[in-house]
């Protein structure tokens, strides 16, 4: 059996990171969508105290709604104020995470301490504060959600209003019924889409800065998407191709598209990833045998480039497998009783940015 080359072993290592990438996602949606739950029993409150159904003359009901929308208006940019506060703290720590995520991984797979140099705490600041999510900061995004939230509310409670509803079925229209989405859920998926693609653009921002530092160790960056059902056409014409490790990224290859914004932040919630190719040892100064740089890998030597995560994960132990998805889901995903589809963020076994970090240093002892 053929022995893994650094930079077959290197894409494992890439492969395992993005699925506590997935987890940590999780764990960052959880820690706002609390936020947001309160911010759900607040308005209801909201509505139980004033209750614009409770008099019957339009020139009165206007006068309450407009008490309703003040009250609600100051809630909801606090819980969005809190949640993006909260996504910077995480954005920084995401960030700086994976910068010594990546030193390590390629340190630790060439057994010595190629890569040198981290991120300064200026760097590391002006880096966190510099990252745009989809082209905008972090902070812009939720301030257009809270405004959004606050429109969507006062127009379905002016639409219940007009339309005689009860309090009742006002509140309705904020938590949802009768198979009906009420406002706060469309509001969490849009919180939980901005989540998952600040985490995936922050891990993508600590990983690039790691690469311009160490530019003379890296002949190119692969683009790596996650193949599974919900894989964008961006990233499978992407994926597998290389690219040149500088600002432009210029492609390696003539059927190669534009890099873009990256893997991690070409479109909404993506999750492809970039990984170094790391030059040849000779390339170094050290006498060694060329690194193969034309497939993906497995621990176990060579695999088809084209391989999807699912078969990688297939021909890993089943303690991998536990590792990955945790032990109950895998062993339903083993035994054929649920399928890859329902596995495909791994919320069962959440991360926290906290958590992630005692995991790296547990990982370095």
């Amino acid at each position: 059996m053929a022995t893994a080359t650094v930079n077959e072993t290197l894409v494992d290592l890439y492969v395992e990171r993005a699925i506590d990438l997935l987890r940590l996602e999780a764990g960052t949606r959880n820690k706002v969508l609390r936020i947001l739950a309160d911010l759900e029993g607040e308005l209801v409150a909201a509505l139980a105290k004033v209750d614009p159904t409770g008099v019957s003359q339009v020139s009165a009901q206007r006068k309450r709604l407009t008490k309703l929308l003040e009250a609600v208006q100051a809630a909801i940019r606090a819980s969005y104020r809190d949640a993006s506060k909260l996504m910077a703290a995480e954005i920084r720590e995401i960030i700086d995470q994976e910068a010594i995520w990546t030193g390590h991984a390629i340190n630790d797979t060439v057994q010595f301490e190629l890569v040198t140099g981290g991120l300064t705490r200026q760097g590391l600041e002006t880096l966190a504060s510099d990252v745009m999510i989809q082209g905008a900061p972090s902070k812009d995004w939720w301030s257009r959600q809270a405004a959004g939230l606050a429109d969507k509310f006062m127009d379905q409670m002016r639409i219940g209003v007009a339309a005689g509803e009860t309090n009742a079925d006002l509140i309705g229209r904020v938590r949802g019924k009768d198979g009906q989405r009420g406002v706060m859920e469309l509001s969490r998926a849009s919180a939980e889409r901005l989540v998952r693609t600040s985490v995936q653009t922050a891990a993508n921002a600590g990983r690039t800065a790691m690469y311009e530092k160490n530019d003379d160790i890296i002949a190119a960056l692969q683009w790596h998407a996650t193949l599974d059902t919900r894989t964008s056409d961006i990233c499978k014409a992407h994926d597998g191709h290389t690219y040149s490790n500088t600002p432009d990224h210029e492609p390696r290859e003539k059927d190669a598209p534009p890099w873009g914004l990256g893997p991690g932040a070409a479109h909404w919630q993506c999750r492809s990833t970039s990984v170094p190719i790391l030059r040849s040892f000779r390339e170094l100064g050290i006498d060694m045998d060329e690194i193969p740089q034309t497939t993906r890998a497995s621990m176990d030597g060579q695999v088809p480039a084209k391989q999807t995560y699912e078969e990688w994960l297939r021909k890993q132990s089943t303690a991998r497998q536990d590792t990955a998805l945790g032990a109950v889901k895998a062993d339903l995903w083993r035994r054929g009783k649920i399928t890859f589809k329902d596995l495909l963020d791994q919320s069962g076994r959440p991360l926290t940015t906290e958590q992630l970090r005692e995991k790296a240093a547990r990982r370095g002892k």
